[in-house]
């Protein structure tokens, strides 16, 4: 499966890769490591809305108990997608101070393009 988030950035969550342009704007593939894969899913999965920060903290729980990390750990990772979607001019991840993240698609028509495959 791979979710289309925009003319120049494909997401596939299975394989946790991101294809997003680099600086030159040339397709580039991003390997993500599991807990930015499941972070980066949570933001897709409500892309344009706001992800409340017990539901971004809750992924420290779901990858068992050897993750160790506290409530700005989950800023640290949030900091490295933004550094992997830079690129993209249509992408940005803002923060809601205190109150959580969002993924914002300034060209998301409020259909997400699905491909099987």
């Amino acid at each position: 499966m791979s979710i289309k988030l925009s003319t120049n950035t494909e997401y596939h969550p299975e394989a946790g890769v991101i294809f997003v342009p680099d600086v030159n704007g040339v397709r580039t593939e991003k390997k993500l490591t599991p807990l930015q894969n499941k972070l980066f899913y949570l933001l897709v999965d409500n892309k344009n809305e706001l992800v409340i920060r017990e539901k971004s903290d809750a992924i420290w729980t779901s990858l068992g108990s050897g993750v160790h990390g506290c409530r700005r750990s989950i800023d640290v990772f949030i900091k490295q997608l933004r550094d992997i979607i830079d690129h993209d001019a249509t992408m940005s991840i803002e923060t809601l101070h205190k109150n959580g993240h969002k993924l914002v698609l300034t060209d998301y028509k409020g259909e997400s393009e699905v491909n099987n495959g």
